[in-house]
């Protein structure tokens, strides 16, 4: 068991439907992808690094072919970085692009709530830690920093009655805890980017998904787009996110053979993902994660997560059952201990991203 048991707060299955049935459409590739190559205006001046930046992958020596090297390739290559270190003019091209052009909106004007918007609402009032670790809770929280009781549920009788459950209980709070205290001192060090994905996202992540079967986690941040994405449109060389959760399913169940059988045919350009993972795995992309350190700016972490939705839309435009209405994609921005969970969803004429629900 989990240790904040979400499965007590009503989830309606229709959410994983959609997403099921969509997958389990898949029959042959399509040729044809939505994007139009965008030619990058030039910067007067130089930008200077930026320590909060997801850091682009480096290639190696043997991967350079000097006679595919081109003034051209140089020109995108740095015009692409020099995009990544300004937000604010990324987000005005997202926002001016020719094809989907982005549009931010609140949650409360989005005409048709999906389940899984409707349930996220309802984790913020719901009471998700089990009765067995109130105790200890309790005792390692601050006079100021209490835990209320509406956070608790009473574990039933059946429930009670072997011992492991308890300590599974106890185990995963020790971990949570430690995580905790990792946030404080990534705090107080004002520690960058890395640090807090290796003391404290990582090993959220970890123990959130412990258990959970169908689905995983990757730290993605070294991941490039696929090249045959760059061919239709240059802007998508820069995109970066730091972790993905992934659909990960069991070998013998119905969508995992789908999955194969639309990779069957040429794995090296049927891909379950836009990014290029060392091992070309069969398990589709769903959730992007992007992380900023509790110092960095609020504007980057969004941007970048708007980018990552116009590859994927590009990537599921590709797929047969695109032509209907693509799912709606949930993003997860992380600043500092902040993880606030907006969505994305491609119109017939736009990129649609309306903020949604904060965690803190």
């Amino acid at each position: 068991m989990n240790l904040f048991d979400v499965s007590r707060v009503h989830c309606d299955s229709s959410a994983t439907c959609d997403i099921e049935n969509w997958i389990a459409q898949i029959g042959s590739p399509d040729s044809g992808c939505f994007m139009m190559p965008r030619t990058p205006s030039p910067t007067k001046r130089q930008k200077g690094l930026d320590l909060e930046a997801t850091p682009t992958n480096l290639m190696s020596l043997s991967q350079l072919d000097s006679a595919s090297i081109s003034t051209s390739d140089v020109t995108s290559d740095s015009g692409a970085s020099r995009r990544s270190a300004n937000p604010k003019k990324r987000e005005r091209e997202l926002r001016q692009a020719s094809d989907y052009p982005l549009r931010r909106d609140l949650i409360s004007n989005y005409p048709k709530p999906t389940p899984l918007m409707k349930d996220l609402y309802a984790l913020q009032d719901a009471a998700v830690i089990p009765s067995t670790v109130k105790t200890a809770l309790t005792k390692d929280s601050t006079w100021a920093n209490q835990p209320r009781q509406a956070w608790f549920y009473e574990v039933g009788p059946k429930e009670t009655t072997q011992q492991t459950s308890t300590d599974a209980d106890m185990y995963s709070y020790t971990r949570l805890r430690q995580i905790r205290e990792n946030t404080i001192l990534c705090k107080t060090r004002m520690e960058h980017e890395a640090g807090w994905n290796d003391s404290v996202h990582a090993p959220l992540l970890e123990v959130a998904l412990s258990g959970e079967s169908g689905i995983s986690y990757r730290n993605v941040t070294c991941c490039r787009v696929l090249p045959d994405f760059l061919q239709d449109n240059q802007s998508l060389f820069n995109v970066k996110i730091d972790y993905a959760i992934l659909l990960d399913f069991p070998p013998k169940s119905s969508l995992a053979s789908a999955v194969r059988t639309f990779r069957r045919p040429d794995p090296r350009t049927r891909h379950a993902t836009p990014l290029q993972l060392p091992d070309n795995p069969d398990t589709p992309t769903v959730i992007p994660i992007e992380t900023k350190s509790a110092t960095a700016d609020m504007i980057s972490g969004p941007v970048q997560l708007a980018a990552w939705a116009q590859l994927h839309f590009a990537y599921l435009q590709r797929l047969p059952s695109a032509g209907g209405e693509l799912p709606v994609l949930p993003v997860i921005f992380v600043h500092g201990a902040r993880w606030r969970i907006d969505f994305a969803q491609r119109t017939t004429d736009e990129l649609v991203s309306p903020a949604s629900v904060l965690f803190c």
